[in-house]
């Protein structure tokens, strides 16, 4: 299997940091696609309670990827909320106005897929994220009580649209399975680069740190595994990187 690079920079210089990663990840033939960037969208929240992705993070990146001439969308699938939809809650989260314009409401018309072999057997996803050329994710680190840490694995869950999320798991009650499940979502579109926002972080008991950090690479695995190395957690107590190291997927 091939060796995945992590990289770790200074988020003080964030247009930089952006530039260097995606030249030192290959990405470079960026004029005229379809770039998607998916960035955690969880729910409404100030970009201070280090629960959605930092703006300023999304920011950047749209802007390089604009300079670079990429035809570009912002989305994600938030949980669902009874008050306020999509685009309202991108507004709390702060995401309207750093996107250039181009954020949009991506659970409308979801696609079928359907894998018999996998224990999700059909599962709709966004139809924005299956046609992009390039898909770049925008995880927020963050410790999480039901997998341990949700960062770049799980922040593809957010291809699903909101409704069909709290259903699935409701299927996979079970931590393996669901985790198992996340994983199968995660390998119907992997992301080409993913870029953590480690900016501001909480933990799991509400605790709120700043490390002032982004954490990059192509592989989410590799990207979970350097995180939790970061957080002073063995990796292998993650469901989702246990799984994928048993099963010869990192």
């Amino acid at each position: 299997m091939k060796k995945s690079k992590v990289y770790i920079k200074e988020g003080k210089q964030l247009k930089e940091s952006i530039t260097e990663l995606f030249q030192n990840l290959g990405i470079t033939n960026i004029k005229g696609k379809k770039v998607f960037v998916k960035p955690n969208m969880l729910r409404p929240a100030k970009p201070d309670e280090g629960v959605v992705t930092h703006p300023q993070l999304i920011f950047e990146t749209v802007s390089f990827l604009l300079d670079k001439g990429a035809n570009v969308l912002v989305g994600d699938n938030p949980l669902p909320n009874k008050t306020c939809n999509q685009i309202e809650i991108a507004k709390e989260c702060g995401f309207l106005d750093v996107s250039h314009g181009q954020f949009r409401n991506i659970g409308r018309y979801p696609k079928k897929i359907k894998r018999q072999k996998n224990l999700l057997k059909e599962v709709y996803v966004s139809r924005e994220i299956l046609d992009c050329d390039i898909l770049v994710s925008l995880p927020k680190f963050k410790l999480h009580n039901l997998t341990t840490m949700s960062i770049a694995i799980k922040n593809h869950f957010g291809i699903i649209p909101g409704g069909l999320k709290a259903y699935i798991h409701s299927l996979f009650p079970k931590i393996k399975d669901f985790s198992k499940v996340l994983l199968e979502i995660y390998r119907l579109r992997p992301p080409d680069i993913i870029i953590v926002d480690c900016l501001n972080i909480i933990d799991a008991k509400g605790k709120r740190f700043t490390p002032g950090k982004i954490i990059a690479g192509d592989n989410g695995h590799a990207i979970d595994y350097t995180c939790a190395l970061m957080a002073g957690i063995n990796p292998y107590l993650i469901p989702t990187l246990k799984i994928a190291r048993d099963n010869g997927l990192f």
